[in-house]
């Protein structure tokens, strides 16, 4: 399977799809998993050993504020036409408003899946109309129930796929920054 996942919104909402990420690959192991970002928020996502792929894209709008973007038809285009080639298995999104559902509409997708914010859930096979920032709870076990909803996945293999995920956001660092800290630290050590 090869499977997109979008998230559009800024760097605390990536934070707390990292889970996300992490169930869907243990969901499905054998999947080669990409996710498309925005260049603001791609560095949380480096060093993830569950993502095969990061797309960063940044000249669509999913905001009224602080969301710099240009026209860039061309670039549009280039980067569906790229969706379309990557013959997305599935295709989650997790932006849900009319910026991204339009790409997942004609990215050819055997099946989609989305968050509908405003009211593009025909652009998907399954949509989810959970507004998250209306409902009360924890956004990452709102978003988890949406996740679980929209694979319509067994309860059984549901189960086992999350017993073993760690469910708090997760940010991967490389070996040589953990070296560059330890070395810092060690500096700073007065003893």
């Amino acid at each position: 399977k090869k499977i997109l996942f979008i998230s559009f919104f800024f760097r605390g909402y990536l934070l707390y799809h990292t889970p996300l990420i992490n169930i869907i690959k243990n969901l499905y192991p054998d999947s080669e998993l990409d996710v498309w970002v925005k260049s603001r928020t791609s560095d949380i996502l480096e060093n993830n050993p569950y993502i095969n792929e990061i797309i960063i894209f940044d000249d669509i709008k999913t905001a009224e504020y602080n969301d710099v973007t240009s026209y860039n038809f061309k670039g549009k285009l280039r980067l569906l036409k790229r969706i379309r080639k990557s013959n997305y298995d599935l295709i989650i999104d997790f932006t849900g408003l009319y910026s991204t559902a339009l790409f997942v509409l004609f990215s050819k997708a055997n099946n989609s899946f989305g968050k509908n914010l405003q009211e593009f859930g025909f652009c998907y096979t399954r949509y989810d109309n959970t507004n998250t920032f209306m409902t009360p709870g924890h956004l990452i076990k709102k978003n988890i129930d949406i996740l679980k909803k929209g694979l319509q996945v067994d309860n059984d293999l549901w189960k086992t796929a999350i017993r073993n995920v760690n469910l708090k956001p997760q940010i991967f660092i490389n070996d040589e920054i953990v070296k560059l800290i330890d070395l810092e630290l060690e500096k700073r050590n007065y003893d």
